[in-house]
């Protein structure tokens, strides 16, 4: 892993991470809980959000990690999602908008619903 640079103007502010049970937003929670960060990390509900839940408890504190099953494509998750992390940590001082998908179809075969779908969750 790359050493950065610290940041201690940081150190306990909390982080919200979208798709942060894998990749970018997985390695992105673990360097800001390296910082002295609170992390809040936003993913579909699966084996995958609570396998880095633990790891980043293990490796950040159990106090500093929250975790929350959240569909992007759903306002009422999303809202949810924010309401419960202020509500264990209290302000939230970053957003990282990491979720993301693909569509990969040719034009002629795509999907109004595909489209979509790569839309709310990579954008919306």
């Amino acid at each position: 892993m790359t050493s950065l640079p610290i940041y201690p103007d940081l150190k306990g502010k909390v982080a919200v991470i979208t798709g942060g049970s894998s990749g970018i937003g997985l390695d992105s929670a673990r360097r800001f809980l390296g910082q002295g960060l609170r992390v809040a990390i936003l993913a579909l509900e699966d084996d995958l959000l609570t396998e880095a839940e633990h790891e980043l408890q293990k490796l950040g504190g159990q106090e500093n990690v929250f975790a929350m099953g959240c569909d992007l494509t759903k306002e009422t998750d999303v809202t949810a999602a924010f309401k419960e992390t202020k509500d264990y940590f209290g302000e939230i001082s970053i957003v990282l908008h990491s979720a993301g998908i693909s569509y990969n179809a040719p034009f002629e075969e795509t999907e109004l619903s595909g489209w979509q779908r790569l839309i709310d969750i990579n954008l919306t």
